[in-house]
């Protein structure tokens, strides 16, 4: 009974999944409850969401949201705001995507409270990471953020100011710009630094590295060119002018002259025919050599911005660290050395002497 009763929620599943193009419920909680926090998993399961997110938004993000409240598991949770984070940035990258991103940020609320109950503060540390990162790069307005960090806090508004005090001490948001960077948050930050999916970013280095292979060569194929050839231009300019010139013909005075002159007239026309097969050639490869700098040239221009925001993201890191060990030196400096603590005291009595008799 059992196993008819799995078949037949395949047989729906897989015909739900037909009527909706490959998509359903199903398939999506058991795409989220695959994650297992590597940057492989989270971008693909961030490149099949949005493969439908364009027919299929409300489903996908009520789905989300659900898979998120039902679950108590710290890293899960984490992984789940891995998830969001990848596919908001990818959609606000994508000019035709920004809907679905305004369309995620009112469910980011509720789950960010059930994130605050049931995640401790190493993993809150991660997602306020995540808060700071779509600050900075302008995905969501600050002031739609700025209540984000709040409910992730467990701060709440009331009637006798923005923030609840308890004790008498105002408790504000932490911020992990703050806090102590582990190596792990540091690769999370460079990893999140390019906002494409890893199949488009393979896509987009295979072809750069096709257009350069291709483009070499073709340089090397132009590197010793057939207008550059003056022994052949030396020998073509070395034949009489009546192999070039019939009008001169009448200088002939007998068969065995015009039989000569024949001769030299066909091994012209054979060396000149190679000659010019050679230049046409050499301006086809030169032609698709600019065709191909072209598009080398819109490679790079594409790869630009995102390497100049990785490159400014990591300077940050860096500073971030930097600063960090500055105030750790700092801090070891000020320890009192113990070594002389104990020299600069009296000398403790031994054990002979706290047991001999008086």
């Amino acid at each position: 009974m059992c196993d008819l009763c799995s078949i037949a929620r395949t047989m729906a599943d897989d015909s739900s999944s037909k009527r909706n193009g490959g998509f359903s419920d199903d398939s999506m909680i058991r795409r989220l409850r695959s994650l297992d926090g590597t940057q492989n998993s989270i971008q693909s399961v961030s490149g099949w969401i949005h493969h439908y997110q364009a027919s299929h938004a409300e489903r996908i993000i009520r789905l989300w949201l659900s898979e998120l409240r039902n679950t108590k598991n710290p890293d899960r949770v984490l992984n789940l705001m891995y998830v969001a984070n990848d596919v908001i940035q990818n959609s606000v990258r994508r000019n035709t995507d920004v809907k679905f991103a305004s369309e995620f940020l009112p469910v980011l609320h509720p789950g960010l409270k059930h994130v605050a109950v049931v995640c401790p503060t190493e993993k809150k540390k991660k997602i306020f990471r995540i808060l700071d990162v779509w600050e900075e790069r302008k995905t969501f307005p600050s002031k739609s953020i700025q209540p984000l960090r709040e409910v992730l806090s467990g701060e709440k508004k009331n009637a006798h100011g923005p923030v609840q005090r308890q004790h008498g001490k105002r408790h504000l948001p932490m911020s992990p710009s703050k806090e102590t960077l582990t190596s792990v948050d540091v690769e999370m930050e460079i990893e999140q630094t390019a906002s494409c999916s890893y199949e488009e970013r393979a896509s987009e280095l295979r072809k750069l590295s096709e257009v350069s292979d291709e483009l070499t060569d073709y340089l090397i194929k132009v590197d010793e060119p057939p207008s550059s050839d003056a022994d052949t231009r030396r020998r073509l300019a070395h034949y009489p002018e009546e192999v070039s010139n019939p009008t001169l013909l009448n200088r002939l005075r007998s068969e065995t002259e015009a039989d000569a002159l024949l001769k030299q007239v066909e091994e012209a026309y054979r060396m000149l025919e190679s000659f010019c097969s050679n230049l046409s050639t050499e301006i086809q490869n030169r032609r698709k050599i600019q065709s191909l700098l072209n598009e080398y040239e819109l490679c790079l221009k594409q790869e630009l911005p995102r390497n100049e925001k990785m490159c400014h993201d990591v300077k940050g890191i860096l500073q971030r660290l930097d600063k960090e060990r500055e105030e750790v030196l700092l801090h070891y400096n000020s320890i009192p050395d113990v070594q002389d603590m104990f020299l600069s005291s009296r000398q403790l009595p031994s054990l002979g002497d706290l047991f001999r008799s008086q």
